[in-house]
């Protein structure tokens, strides 16, 4: 009936939908209808000597009606509906007293920029979180977050980072925020209109949710488990386009009772020599340091070509060095985390492994930045208006200055 197919995609379903709902309708309706011989009505007729002849009505007008009455009901029926795809996705990872363990993968088009596994622990309600992060089976970071601690190991450096909280951190604690809390905080505040579709050979809903600034997630959720199978984070580019800057690929996730919880999933990585991160606090002032003088700090720089300052910012606990390249700047500092590069909200970070090291990339204002934090001789570069590819690229070929 390709008629009331035409009116249940005017009422919001897929034409995939409308194709099943108006096939159903029509099976459902079949039992009850029945074929009369013509010749039996005109011989019942003729018997029948009404005082008034009744008005018929056409068929098309009973169609018609029959087929509003329908459409009626699922334009109530679909808003339901599409709550309801909202409501089970988010219950699939159950409460907040759900701990939950993730294996994601993920991928992103930033040349440089590596292709990472992470083993995700989760428990919501006591702001507990552990990760590992692999590159090509290596671990290259081990992280535990717990209120008032901190603790990571950095596989390349042999450190052992250690700070109070987030705060003690640039960008904060940036892969606390796991893609999967970002899509469940999100589930809960928007209202979302679910897509049926397929992915990957499988029956799925697509749900498109915002994220961050020009940023938003893309996420294809099972229809018969309804947690998420892949989410992807698109950018949009100043010529209206969007561009997906990186995928991940949920490839188990697990409800887990916290007393079935294997022990020591949640305790600190215990190996590396031990640094303690603090924030720099006020600033005191600065001064301009010539080349020789910046030498035995072993600041991060690009070279001679194209210098034009070195400058020594010193703070209340500590003191970073900034080289300027014009308007982009390589920021060397060590145990005292500059103000200047504390993110005020975690949502405005992006966790990723360049050259094989964790690094944080977040914007502050107009300027791009990317941190590589190594306890002792962390590095940030800061560039206005400045391309994923390009500061990545700049960070892979800084250098200290020897």
């Amino acid at each position: 009936m390709p008629e009331l197919r035409d009116e249940l995609t005017r009422a919001g379903a897929s034409e995939r939908e409308a194709a099943e709902l108006a096939a159903l309708l029509v099976r459902a309706a079949e039992p009850a209808r029945f074929e009369v011989p013509v010749d039996e009505v005109e011989r019942v007729l003729a018997h029948v000597r009404p005082l008034r002849r009744p008005r018929q009505l056409p068929r098309v007008a009973i169609a018609t009606a029959a087929l509003a009455v329908v459409v009626l009901a699922l334009v109530l029926f679909l808003p339901s509906r599409q709550q309801s795809v909202q409501a089970r996705a988010l219950a699939a990872f159950g409460t907040d007293q759900t701990v939950l363990h993730v294996r994601e993968s993920i991928f992103t088009r930033i040349p440089g920029v590596y292709e990472s596994d992470r083993d995700v622990w989760l428990d919501p309600s006591r702001g507990r979180a552990r990760w590992t992060q692999t590159v090509g089976g290596e671990i290259v970071a081990d992280t535990f977050v717990e209120p008032g601690r901190f603790v990571r190991f950095l596989q390349l450096s042999g450190t052992r980072v250690v700070g109070r909280s987030c705060r003690s951190f640039a960008a904060g604690c940036a892969e606390l925020i796991d893609p999967i809390t970002r899509y469940r905080a999100e589930l809960r505040r928007a209202r979302v209109r679910a897509v049926r579709t397929t992915f990957a050979g499988r029956s799925t809903y697509r749900l498109v949710l915002p994220l961050q600034g020009r940023i938003d997630q893309v996420v294809f959720v099972d229809a018969q488990t309804f947690l998420p199978r892949v989410i992807e984070w698109r950018e949009l580019l100043p010529s209206g386009r969007r561009f997906v800057v990186t995928t991940i690929e949920l490839r188990d996730v697990e409800r887990t009772a916290r007393a079935d919880v294997p022990a020591g999933t949640f305790s600190a990585p215990h190996i590396g020599r031990v640094v303690n991160v603090v924030p720099a606090g006020r600033k005191l002032g600065e001064r301009t340091l010539t080349v020789e003088q910046a030498r035995p700090l072993h600041p991060y720089w690009f070279g001679p070509r194209g210098l034009t300052a070195v400058v020594e910012r010193r703070y209340a606990h500590g003191s970073v060095i900034v080289v300027r390249y014009g308007r982009r700047e390589l920021w060397t500092y060590g145990r005292a985390v500059p103000p200047e590069l504390l993110a005020q909200r975690l949502a405005e970070v992006k966790a990723i492994v360049a050259g094989g090291v964790p690094a944080t990339m977040f914007e502050l204002g107009v300027r791009l930045v990317v941190v590589r934090e190594s306890g002792t001789h962390s590095l940030a570069v800061v560039e206005p208006a400045a391309t994923k590819e390009a500061i990545v690229r700049d960070l892979l070929r800084a250098r200290p200055l020897r």
